[in-house]
């Protein structure tokens, strides 16, 4: 006799989550048309608003996305899908009595630019206890320079799979080092830190004895540490030099652009411009 689950737990809600998100690919933004450049200055002026545009391709679908997945069966009793508000992470969450339970982050990309602007920096501390997914939306217009904005490409993967490549990768001391923010988890959900920094070394135009003893001092402590973690004693040497005063933060930290997992490298060459070149 097989046993018939009554309602869907986490991963199948995530399976089938994926797939309708999946449906939103060829789907157009109809309220907003594009006409027809009418000089190549203008059609110039006209790809660098469409860039500025994401964000408000991101909002639409986002709220798209979400009456979808309001329609999914079986949920657990109690749960239900709630878009967050702005700067909230991640932007799409199901709840369940009060308590999280699957979330997913939207991100756009218009594949007339150069690259991903969009970013991950959420820390892998907080992202192990979650189970939430990134989203982007590979976006053009639907004819060649005119039109409505139209989904053309979609790549998900897991938001702690992106934040472990993107630390393994970076992290590599003495250059770059991956920091994670300070505790903050007695402080109000608003005031609660969940981003990580990416730190770049900056050598002074002096040869610096300082800086060499700490470059070696480096090299020594981390001889047998080649991977970042999150435990306790290598937080406190990579602690240790950041506080050697020799280290800036790296703004292009997290950039989806340049981590570069396989699947997301593949979806890249697809629907950018520059990879495509």
């Amino acid at each position: 006799m097989t046993l018939v689950t009554k309602y869907l737990s986490d991963e199948q809600i995530i399976s089938i989550a994926k797939r309708r998100i999946k449906k939103f690919e060829g789907s157009r933004l109809g309220i907003l048309v594009i006409k027809p450049a009418r000089s190549e200055e203008e059609k110039e002026n006209i790809r660098k608003q469409l860039i500025q545009l994401s964000s408000f391709v991101s909002i639409y679908f986002q709220q798209k996305i979400t009456d979808s997945l309001k329609k999914m069966r079986r949920l657990p009793k109690g749960a239900s899908w709630i878009e967050r508000k702005a700067q909230e992470f991640p932007d799409i969450v199901m709840m369940r009595r009060g308590r999280f339970r699957v979330g997913f982050e939207i991100k756009t990309c218009y594949m007339g630019s150069s690259e991903i602007t969009a970013n991950m920096r959420v820390t892998q501390k907080y992202l192990r206890k979650k189970k939430i997914s990134v989203v982007v939306l590979a976006w053009d217009l639907s004819s060649v320079s005119s039109g409505t904005p139209k989904i053309k490409g979609i790549w998900i993967e897991r938001a702690l799979k992106v934040a472990r490549y993107r630390d393994n990768t970076y992290n590599k001391p003495p250059e770059n080092i991956v920091r994670e923010p300070e505790d903050t988890s007695h402080r109000t959900k608003n005031l609660k830190q969940i981003s990580c920094k990416g730190l770049k070394l900056q050598k002074p135009r002096r040869k610096s004895k300082k800086l060499q003893k700490v470059i070696e001092d480096c090299k020594r402590r981390f001889r047998k540490r080649r991977s970042y973690s999150l435990d306790k004693e290598y937080q406190r040497e990579l602690n240790w030099l950041k506080n050697t005063g020799f280290y800036r933060e790296d703004a292009n930290f997290g950039r989806l652009d340049r981590i570069k997992l396989k699947y997301l490298n593949e979806f890249k060459r697809k629907f950018l411009s520059r990879y495509a070149e």
